[in-house]
């Protein structure tokens, strides 16, 4: 009996292999990329205030990660297995952020951290959730929702806080209908950042330029 299971055994365990190894080699990887900048940014102060340092953004767990995220119901992420982002969609936020506030005057200069140049006002964001959300049905909607804050680089007192939120329609229920509406939803995000920066800042601080 015990010679009739290991070779029952060995044969299932041959014939496992043989399936693996005729199987066809996985498909290639389709990469994403986040590039979308609004078409132009509002009028800033008159006088602008005085050099923006824009920290490398950072992620809520389950979104830090180059793994395209979807979700079928409330509280539940999965991701998609043939088709990730060019990075982590946090880290490909930074040069976009700095090119959209650079625009409109607000900042004498907007530099990407780390530099190391002199700065008065530090920019700090954290993406807390971009999602393929499918709950509703197909072939759904992109969220996107950034937080961001503005600090004195001098005494670290937070001197402006938002967050920002957009939601776009996918055309399809895949990876290549989620970039797509997620790069939408990028340049809405960033074209409500840039609005309220230009509020907030204008007139600029009185303690701008003081050093």
């Amino acid at each position: 009996m015990t010679r009739v299971r290991l070779t029952l055994l060995a044969l299932l365990l041959g014939g496992c292999s043989a399936i693996n190894l005729g199987s066809s080699p996985d498909a290639p990887r389709t990469i994403w990329l986040l590039s979308a900048v609004p078409a132009a940014a509002p009028a800033g102060a008159a006088r602008p205030a005085g050099v923006l340092l824009v920290d490398k953004p950072e992620a809520r767990a389950g979104f830090d990660t180059p793994r395209m995220a979807y979700s079928r119901q409330p509280l539940a992420i999965d991701y998609y297995t043939r088709s990730e982002w060019a990075d982590v969609p946090a880290r490909m936020l930074q040069p976009l952020i700095v090119q959209t506030l650079a625009q409109g005057g607000t900042w004498t200069a907007v530099l990407p951290a780390p530099n190391p140049g002199r700065a008065d006002v530090r920019l700090t964001t954290n993406v807390l959730e971009l999602v393929h959300d499918l709950s509703a049905g197909e072939p759904g909607v992109v969220r996107l929702r950034l937080r961001a804050v503005f600090t004195d680089v001098v005494d670290r007192r937070v001197l402006a806080t938002r967050e920002f939120a957009a939601v776009e329609p996918a055309a399809s229920a895949n990876a290549e209908g989620y970039a797509a509406a997620a790069d939408r939803a990028d340049a809405r995000v960033l074209a409500g950042l840039a609005a309220f920066t230009a509020e907030t800042f204008a007139p600029a601080p009185a303690r701008v330029g003081r050093r």
